[in-house]
This record gives structure tokens, C-alpha cells and sequence, in this order.
């Protein structure tokens, strides 16, 4: 008898049904990267909170997941990301002028209680820098800032390091800064002029 053709199979939806001999077998249906199967269905690992990065990976409460990575979220975010592996900070100056980067991680009042809870040091990213629901950012102008260095080739004209933050604020649409690196960006205050200064946005 052939269940699949019959219809009396019991394969979940998202399953194909495949006919064996005396019986047959639900099967995932074929996945197109970067998804992978889990648990029998199609997953994305980049954003899947309950697969982040490989089969159940949960990302746990006030986490979310970004290129394959659980990151912290809350009142204030900013994650960068760049396009080729490498080694590129993220440095967020707050209104006060306390910076937040892998030098100074947080949360304490050395940060105004920002955090830096992803530093990648090989990979295309992300950095994070975020403010956990029960903190409030400071008001004001936040300046932010790459630091782009460690990269084989460094970066130049013709190997640039393109770069992308996001920055999230409660109610409002997420706001994207891209730009590109053509050079060695040295860390500094992250202050307007300085070469791995990318922006500036008011909070809240």
C-alpha cells in the first residue's frame, strides 16, 4: 500500500511524505541555505530565536537572535556588523561622554549602565552595545564609532571593509549608518572628526 499516494500517511506539515517498502517515512522538506533542519522543519540559524546559530539554541529572555548570535536587547541598541572577517569594534560615546567597547564592557556607572555583550574578534560580527529593559539610557546625543583593524588584507581601496550599525529605540523604526572602511581606523574618544567616528543619534 502506498500511503503517500493514498493520502493515509501521518507526516506533519512541512513534511514530504516518502513511500518504502511496507510503509514509508516523512521527510523535512529540502532546505535552501543558509536554513538548516530542525526538528524537522526549515530553519534560518541567523535569526531564528529558538535555533540561533545551530539546532536548539535559544536565545532566553530579552535576547534576540542576529546573525547566528543571541544578543542582548532593550531601551537603547546599536549592533554593527562588516562585510569579511576580521577584527572591527564597536565604541558607543553616551551623552555624559562615558564610552562603552571592549575595553570598558559594563554595565556599571563607567557606562551609564550600557553594555557591551558581544565582541567579535575574528568573524563578520555583530558587535553589541545595548541597555537592558530595567536601565534607562541618559537623554542626549549618542556618538558612535568603528574601529576597523586586523584584517588580512587591511583595508584599502580596493579591499574596502564595508560596515553596517543598526541602532534600535523603543517606538521608533530602526535606524541603519552603512559605510565603508579604506583604511585602519585607530580607537579614540568617538568624538565628530576622528577617523572611526560613523554618527550620532539623539535618545530617546
Amino acid at each position: 500500500m502506498d500511503e503517500c499516494a493514498l493520502g493515509t500517511d501521518t507526516c506533519a506539515p512541512g513534511e514530504v511524505c516518502v513511500n518504502t517498502p511496507g510503509g514509508f517515512e516523512c521527510q523535512a522538506r529540502a532546505c535552501v541555505p543558509p536554513r538548516i533542519v530542525c526538528g524537522g522543519f526549515c530553519v534560518d540559524p541567523n535569526t531564528d530565536n529558538n535555533n540561533c546559530g545551530a539546532c536548539g539554541n535559544v536565545c532566553g529572555e530579552g535576547k534576540t537572535c542576529s546573525s547566528g548570535v543571541c544578543l542582548g536587547t532593550g531601551t537603547l541598541q546599536f549592533t554593527a556588523t562588516w562585510s569579511r572577517n576580521g577584527d572591527a569594534d564597536l565604541i558607543v560615546a553616551t551623552p555624559r561622554g562615558k564610552r562603552i567597547f571592549y575595553g570598558n564592557r559594563g554595565p556599571n556607572e563607567g557606562t551609564d549602565f550600557g553594555e557591551l555583550d558581544v565582541d567579535d574578534t575574528a568573524g563578520d560580527g555583530p558587535e553589541n552595545i545595548f541597555w537592558a529593559p530595567d536601565r534607562t539610557p541618559p537623554a542626549g546625543n549618542y556618538n558612535f564609532c568603528l574601529r576597523v583593524g586586523n584584517f588580512n588584507p587591511a583595508p584599502s581601496p580596493t579591499n574596502p571593509v564595508e560596515y553596517n550599525i543598526r541602532v534600535r529605540r523603543p517606538g521608533q523604526p530602526d535606524f541603519s549608518f552603512v559605510g565603508s572602511a579604506t583604511q585602519n581606523r585607530p580607537l579614540g574618544m568617538c568624538v565628530p572628526g576622528e577617523p572611526a567616528y560613523v554618527g550620532s543619534i539623539p535618545y530617546p
